[in-house]
């Protein structure tokens, strides 16, 4: 019984792997890779999008979507933390992400890798 329940509950964090993989990846790219930096906000959507259903997450932007990142995780790490820079991502200019610091950058990827690693279902 035990094992059966371990390994249900590794097999239901596979997207969790998944996505701790693929933000590794593009974080290896940063900050001189604009497509990887646009890569993120989608990243953590299609993470969320694994976990709830579709109709409470797609359509989520803005601060709403930043407060359910943060409601999520109990932290406040993207309302009011590095993960604010999020929803730019997807919109910025090539100047603006040129713009982001490594630093910035480092911030945020490990906001959202903690919000992947810890999030609640």
């Amino acid at each position: 019984g035990i094992a059966w329940t371990a390994f249900r509950r590794w097999k239901s964090n596979a997207y969790r792997r998944a996505a701790l993989k693929e933000l590794a990846e593009l974080a290896e790219k940063l900050p001189d890779n604009e497509e990887a930096a646009r890569k993120l906000p989608e990243l953590v959507k299609r993470t969320a999008l694994c976990a709830w259903p579709r109709r409470q997450v797609a359509g989520l932007n803005g601060e709403r979507w930043l407060a359910f990142l943060d409601d999520t995780s109990d932290s406040k790490e993207f309302t009011q933390g590095p993960g604010k820079l999020l929803p730019e991502l997807a919109y910025a200019d090539s100047s603006a992400i040129r713009a982001i610091s490594r630093q910035r950058f480092e911030d945020l990827t490990g906001a959202v890798e903690r919000w992947i690693a810890k999030h609640k279902t």
